[in-house]
């Protein structure tokens, strides 16, 4: 009993148990004191009777050897006649002689076999209380599962519809952006310039209110923007705004190529189509329109044309004439003629087909302005769209930070998701693990109390051995006692007759 207390002990000290494992655990040390008590109680009673026992045998053996008769005399003339229940009277002689050891190792079967009885409900408790935590372990595990299991479809079909609906105002964000980027670029290079230009006339002001010295000793003192340049963040800002004003550079550059092409695209514009012309009515305008350098090309090619043929009038003519040498005069003169005329004739039709192109161009520039007043409606009604797409952009903007917002809101609620899952796992894991722990524990424990159970009916069994023994000791030293009492009272009968004789 020692060795299972020091055992369980042990078992309770190194193996780490929940509240209601320690609760029982202690319930089971109670019990096992107090069986270990009343053992020990129950112990110390056999080895004091045993002790009492001996002591008697040798006080019976040393009034044997001397000669003293034990126990008390028979009753009855006939010495020499044993009973006729032997063993009965030896078991009630041996009951009457040793009352009290009997009773007591009575009482200590009856508190062995309490002893039993309560080990083995002992282990039923444990055995039941076993299925019912693993009965509460697989109802914890199928509850933690389901809700797992839920809580994941459900963030997940979130995630996907708000992953298509960010796509779709992504895709309408960049395009108003793209749209936007223009304008904010010509606003941000306007912000610059004026900048500029006010830092030059606060410049020029201080110079001019301050003296050289003045000004000397304001640039040798520390400004805060040299203190600001030794913080690593504001030295990362600058570098940026260098980077920036690098870029803004090179984009005033382009900006003032572009310009001074376009002045000379203006230039040969207006040296081909004349000024005061409007280019956006002549874009308007349909096609078959012809530039002034290009009717100017197209009437040297026509006097060009005309003079060739005229010399080749003039050269058959010639010819003719020299065949002819009687009338050249009268020919030369008829020939004359008709110069002039069909020269005025020319002339005229040039001036029709001025007439006709100054006629279409009135056409064509009315066509423009109409056209122009159209394209100035169609502005109006772009800038107000624009304006509209900016608010749009901004609330677009605005719903995609909310919802990029939520969608970290639901990753983080889903890395709270998968940590507490993985923890449960884990918390599963140590439960199987210690469940595991406390069986073999437990199942080793029983194995422990089945030991002991059986050591206890070896032992029971050794007593009630004993007990025989005793009981036939006891009736053959009754039997003994019993004869020669019997014999000595022969021998001393005969004496007695004799001396009543005498």
């Amino acid at each position: 009993m020692d060795i299972l207390s020091s055992e369980c002990s042990l078992v309770a000290s190194t193996a780490p148990m929940d509240g209601e494992d320690e609760r029982i655990m202690e319930n089971m040390k109670a019990q096992f004191q107090a069986l270990q008590v009343q053992r020990g109680k129950s112990v110390q009673k056999c080895l004091e009777k045993r002790k009492e026992g001996k002591r008697w045998e040798k006080q019976e053996e040393k009034q044997e050897e001397k000669g003293i008769p034990m126990g008390r005399p028979i009753s009855g003339q006939d010495g020499l006649q044993l009973p006729v229940s032997h063993l009965d009277s030896a078991s009630k002689q041996s009951k009457r002689l040793f009352p009290e050891p009997n009773e007591e190792l009575q009482d200590r079967l009856r508190q062995l076999q309490d002893e039993n009885s309560r080990l083995r409900k002992l282990v039923n408790e444990k055995n039941f209380e076993m299925k019912h935590i693993k009965k509460k372990r697989e109802e914890d595990q199928l509850a933690l599962s389901d809700s797992f299991a839920v809580a994941g479809d459900a963030a997940a079909t979130k995630i996907v519809e708000l992953a298509k609906r960010n796509r779709e105002l992504t895709g309408a964000v960049e395009q108003e952006r793209m749209k936007v980027k223009q304008a904010t670029n010509r606003i941000k290079d306007l912000e610059k310039e004026v900048g500029a230009l006010v830092t030059l006339q606060d410049l020029l002001s201080l110079s001019s209110a301050l003296g050289k010295e003045k000004m000397a000793s304001m640039l040798q003192e520390p400004r805060p923007t040299q203190i600001l340049a030794d913080i690593p963040e504001v030295k990362i800002l600058q570098e940026k705004l260098s980077a920036a004003n690098f870029k803004m550079t090179e984009y005033r550059n382009q900006i003032q190529a572009v310009k001074q092409e376009m002045k000379i695209a203006q230039k040969v514009l207006s040296s081909e189509l004349g000024e005061d012309v409007n280019i956006q009515q002549l874009l308007s305008s349909p096609g078959g329109w012809r530039g002034r350098s290009q009717q100017i090309l197209a009437l040297q090619n026509r006097v060009q044309e005309l003079e060739q043929q005229l010399e080749q009038a003039t050269q058959t003519r010639q010819r003719a004439l020299s065949g002819q040498q009687k009338d050249s005069t009268g020919l030369e003169r008829l020939q004359r003629i008709p110069l002039p005329r069909d020269r005025n004739i020319h002339l005229r039709n040039m001036e029709r087909e001025k007439r006709e192109a100054l006629e279409e161009l009135k056409k064509k520039l009315d066509a423009s302005k109409a056209r122009n007043k159209v394209l100035c409606s169609e502005v109006k009604l772009l800038k107000s769209q624009i304006t509209t797409l900016l608010d749009k952009g901004k609330h677009d903007d605005e719903l995609v930070d909310t919802l990029l917002k939520q969608q970290a809101q639901l990753q983080e609620a889903l890395k709270k998701l998968s940590q507490q899952q993985l923890l449960s796992k884990e918390a599963q894991q140590n439960l199987d693990q210690r469940l595991s722990s406390e069986a073999q524990r437990h199942g080793a424990m029983v194995e422990q109390l089945r030991l002991m159970v059986a050591e206890r009916e070896a032992k029971v069994r050794e007593l009630e051995e004993e007990v025989r023994q005793l009981l036939l000791r006891l009736s053959m030293t009754t039997d003994n006692s019993i004869l020669t009492r019997q014999l000595l009272a022969h021998r001393k009968t005969p004496q007695v007759t004799a001396l009543e004789q005498l």
